[in-house]
């Protein structure tokens, strides 16, 4: 694992040549704006769920409600770009992984260099999703209570994951589900074929 300050970096040796295609995707400036729908909708549908699911209703009338969000908005982004790394080939322990923070776009990563199967991609991209915004909605409806570290971390992340839902998108609407997928800096190309047979690389 590597740490980085500024732009994503370059995967040395890759030039995304055909048979690479460029996904269509937003440049870093744009990402957050062409994201916003998906925020919103996002945020609604968990917000949606918490409210139907759980007794979240009660949690309006807690003076300290507002502190724990803005509380969430700081231990949430390390948090978050940890478990997109767990989810990388070599559970993000090996040179391919690359943490950064591009504070000119307002963009923190957790990047993979090298290519991986598109069915990986995507799972790296909505892990952070699934564990810090479904799963303690669904560990709260079980149990019947809500927890403001819970609730507080699930709805702000399910806003701070909007880029990532939005890529999620764009991945299975353009690639095909045997592709495979690569990034350079911000760019990502997908070939239609696998490049590998070894399922410890996908």
């Amino acid at each position: 694992m590597r740490f980085h300050f500024g732009p994503i970096p370059e995967t040395p040796g890759f030039v995304p040549e055909l048979p690479w295609k460029p996904l269509k995707e937003p440049p870093p400036m744009m990402l957050q704006w062409v994201a916003l729908p998906v925020a919103v909708m996002s945020g609604g549908i968990v917000g949606g769920l918490w409210a139907w699911l759980t007794p979240a209703s009660r949690l309006s009338e807690v003076p300290s409600l507002g502190a724990w969000v803005l509380a969430a908005f700081v231990w949430l982004i390390p948090v978050h770009e940890a478990i997109h790394a767990l989810v990388h080939p070599g559970r993000g322990l090996s040179d391919r992984t690359c943490i950064g923070m591009w504070l000119s776009r307002g963009l923190f990563y957790a990047h993979c260099h090298g290519p991986m199967s598109r069915d990986r991609f995507i799972a790296i991209l909505i892990a952070p999703f699934m564990v810090l915004s479904i799963l303690p909605l669904i560990g709260c409806a079980l149990i019947g209570e809500v927890h403001l570290l819970s609730f507080t971390g699930s709805m702000v992340n399910a806003l701070l994951a909007c880029g990532d839902l939005l890529g999620v998108m764009l991945l299975l609407w353009q690639v095909p589900r045997n592709a495979t997928i690569q990034n350079q800096s911000w760019r990502t190309y997908w070939r239609s074929e696998p490049l590998f047979a070894d399922p410890s690389h996908t």
